[in-house]
């Protein structure tokens, strides 16, 4: 038989082509059953090129299941990869599937999500769903790192021992009972800023239950920049925008007119100042042209009326 290249014609133009190399073919084709594309190089085995010089898609893959009967959980597509282990046993590396979660028309939902074999086992790594996107659905010991251009821990969620360091490769060595969140690595400054409305407050909360309420915690009100300490439910000191310290109060009440705008002021109570000796010692100490009325000194209280 004589070996020649044998070519079919449709509408006087050549559609297919045989060479020594293989088989051209001009137009599409269609396919009705699954094909395999084997070679025994490591060139590319499909190539999807586009000669379009618009600015629209280029090269497109397309999977689309053409259900006559869409149903709710169908999956719509699969790329699978697989491979052999040692002994010989195919085994799928990585799989990329979408399904369908709802086929309402104008109501539609679809998921995907990325599976890669771990220690022997298919597991899922990152899960889009219609409500969330998951990384680590698959609930394994693995690590979130992000990376910066300087830092590579800019980002670290430690999947073992379920902490998060901010630019720290270790959270979890760091201050043991504190260590849910660590930011820094011990070298230079480090700091956390927390940005609110010029008339708005920052807060930082301490709470035992998920309610609206702040059981405890520290709050830096802008309107009159005032920190405020809150403790069992209420605030219990102020710093207000002066250099007055508030116990008990929300608001300066003597302050401004007889006493010193430097200076502590308790709300309804008492202050008790206690030595760890018995020695004789002057418990406070007035040093300023201002009024004293009851003071305790030398073991004796003493009323003292003195203004200068």
């Amino acid at each position: 038989m004589t070996m020649a290249a044998v070519s079919l014609w449709y509408d006087n133009a050549v559609k297919l082509a045989t060479a020594s190399t293989g088989i051209d073919i001009t137009g599409a084709f269609t396919a009705t059953d699954g094909c395999t594309i084997t070679t025994a190089d490591n060139d590319a085995q499909l190539s999807l090129i586009s000669t379009d010089a618009d600015e629209n898609t280029g090269p497109m893959l397309l999977l689309d299941r053409n259900s006559s009967s869409p149903a709710n959980g169908d999956i719509l597509s699969r790329i699978k990869t697989t491979g052999r282990n040692n002994a010989g046993q195919s085994f799928t590396a990585s799989l990329f599937q979408t399904k369908i979660n709802d086929v309402t028309d104008g109501g539609e939902d679809a998921e995907f999500k990325i599976e890669t074999m771990t220690a022997g086992s298919i597991v899922n790594r990152l899960n889009i769903i219609p409500s969330e996107l998951v990384i680590n659905d698959g609930s394994i010991d693995s690590d979130f790192r992000v990376e910066s251009n300087g830092n590579t821990h800019m980002l670290f969620v430690d999947g073992g021992n379920d902490v998060v360091g901010i630019g720290q490769s270790s959270p979890a060595s760091v201050n043991s009972g504190a260590d849910d969140l660590v930011i820094g690595d011990a070298s230079g400054n480090r700091g956390l800023t927390i940005l609110s409305g010029n008339s708005d407050s920052c807060f930082i909360a301490f709470n035992d239950a998920l309610n609206t309420t702040r059981t405890g915690g520290f709050e830096y009100n802008h309107s009159d920049n005032s920190l405020r300490i809150q403790v069992n439910n209420g605030e219990k000191a102020r710093f207000a925008s002066g250099t007055e310290f508030l116990l008990g109060m929300t608001s300066v009440q003597g302050i401004g007119s007889v006493f010193d705008a430097n200076c502590l002021e308790l709300g309804p109570g008492y202050m008790v100042l206690n030595r760890d000796d018995t020695a004789t010692a002057t418990q406070i100490a007035f040093g300023k042209k201002r009024c004293c009325r009851w003071f305790y000194c030398h073991n004796n209280w003493h009323n003292l009326q003195h203004h200068l």
